[in-house]
């Protein structure tokens, strides 16, 4: 007689653990889509906001290069978050999606007006670019907003594919002097 396999799915009111850098903690899985993605990536649960009962989410964090740098411990948390602010200030300038769509051929993605904050990040980008330099401003974009790895990018550049990490963290110690970022 054959046994029956137990399913391996996870019910909704069977604990998850949450990995941070020194506390691993339960929580109660709430809807987060479906537990094949996050059997394959490493995860971290946050909240969202600072009050109690506030919904939680998860964050892959092993999705983009930066991430990946930060968990293998070749950048620090403060670079971290020099390139994590960098690539918000990017997102931020960009223009927004079109909601309706239109007939016409070759409309852009943009609606053509653009918000304050929206023109004022785009200049604070473009500043900060201009501060840290052309190499560094490469660099930094090929792998924080394109997600090329710093090796790659060096290959690119046609050099040693492991010079590419040691010109990244440059570009993020350059990020963070801009913003005034402790280090």
């Amino acid at each position: 007689m054959a046994k029956k396999k137990k399913s391996k799915a996870r019910t909704k009111t069977e604990p998850v653990r949450e990995q941070s850098e020194t506390v691993v903690r339960e929580h109660e899985v709430s809807d987060f889509g479906p537990d094949e993605r996050w059997q394959h990536d490493e995860f971290a649960v946050e909240r969202t906001g600072k009050g109690g009962g506030v919904s939680k989410r998860r964050r892959v964090t092993t999705q983009t290069p930066l991430d990946r740098y930060l968990s293998r411990g070749q950048i620090t948390r403060e670079q971290y978050n020099a390139g994590v602010r960098y690539f918000l200030l990017h997102r931020k300038g960009l223009g927004t999606a079109r909601v309706t769509g239109k007939y016409e051929p070759f409309s852009s993605k943009s609606t053509g007006s653009e918000s304050e904050g929206q023109g004022q990040a785009y200049v604070a980008f473009r500043e900060c670019e201009r501060q840290i330099g052309k190499q560094l401003a490469d660099c930094a974009y090929d792998v924080l907003l394109m997600d090329i790895p710093a090796g790659d990018y060096a290959k690119k550049k046609n050099a040693d594919p492991k010079a590419g990490i040691l010109v990244f963290r440059l570009a993020l110690d350059a990020i963070a002097d801009h913003f005034g970022m402790p280090r």
